[in-house]
């Protein structure tokens, strides 16, 4: 089948991003309406949007959940690696005996048979060249909302602390993911299949940003992930007035994440 038709007769594995979203808000990365969507020569479908980066580096697959393993050995190490990776990337060149060189900051999410608990000094500082909030890595492994999203103020107070928790439903999302990171330093989950190289694609009507391998002219589908920062219409902020005249609707924000053009992926 073409790589954009859902085989409902296999188990994915993984909790569809687009599908299962249960926050506070769902997921609109690429608005409201897919314009110019066109299906032609019975396999090949033709989509609109914007490409708006690629893949650089990711962290490891994080374990499915097995109860009879030890999960603090399986996901937590995972996570951990996350953080590592995360920490590789936005360290400061010229500072390499930095905050990261603290050996008490090695580990820090932790597991206490029902919660997953993050704590680290780190993400309250603004140190990093590319700063990493308190919220920013703990939102990808929660695959949260866009934070430029309206926020109650409960949620807000939560996000603020130096300490987030989660149960098991918590971490549906990265369970079988893994971390990726952009070549502009955009943290988010990705399928176990993605390599680097892979486009991170904004499609018109898209709930999620898809990721696209290059196959000849055109592309294969590798699929859906999520990239902290964009989930909300962010990366089409630029194009507000051109979606408007043709019908489509991005929501609205004060800057937008990319300045890329509309183009025509055709998917295979």
């Amino acid at each position: 089948m073409p790589s954009w038709v859902p085989d409902w007769s296999q188990d994915p594995g993984l909790t569809s991003l687009g599908l299962a979203n249960t926050f506070l808000e769902p997921y609109d990365a690429g608005g409201s309406v897919a314009c110019g969507l066109q299906i032609y020569r019975e396999r090949l479908l033709s989509c609109l949007g914007i490409r708006f980066d690629v893949l650089s580096t990711f962290g490891q697959t994080c374990p499915e959940l097995d109860m009879r393993k030890k999960p603090e050995k399986g996901i937590g190490y995972a996570l951990n690696q996350w953080y590592e990776t995360a920490r590789e990337i936005d360290q400061p060149k010229d500072h390499p005996s930095s905050i990261f060189a603290n050996p008490n900051l090695r580990k820090p999410i932790s597991y206490d048979k029902t919660n997953f608990t993050h704590s680290d000094p780190m993400f309250t500082t603004n140190r990093l060249s590319f700063p990493l909030s308190d919220e920013y890595l703990w939102s990808t492994i929660l695959a949260l909302p866009s934070p430029t999203l309206h926020l109650d103020h409960r949620e807000r107070t939560r996000r603020r602390t130096g300490s987030h928790s989660t149960d098991w439903d918590g971490l549906k999302f990265c369970l079988g993911r893994k971390l990726l990171v952009t070549a502009r330093g955009f943290l988010g989950l990705a399928p176990p299949e993605a390599q680097k190289g892979d486009v991170v694609v904004v499609l018109l009507g898209a709930p999620t940003p898809l990721l696209l391998r290059k196959r000849g002219e055109n592309y294969v589908l590798v699929g859906e992930c999520y990239v902290h920062g964009i989930m909300g219409g962010e990366a089409l902020g630029h194009l507000g007035r051109e979606l408007e005249g043709m019908g489509a609707r991005c929501r609205p924000c004060a800057d937008s994440m990319s300045d890329a053009p509309l183009e025509r992926f055709v998917i295979v």
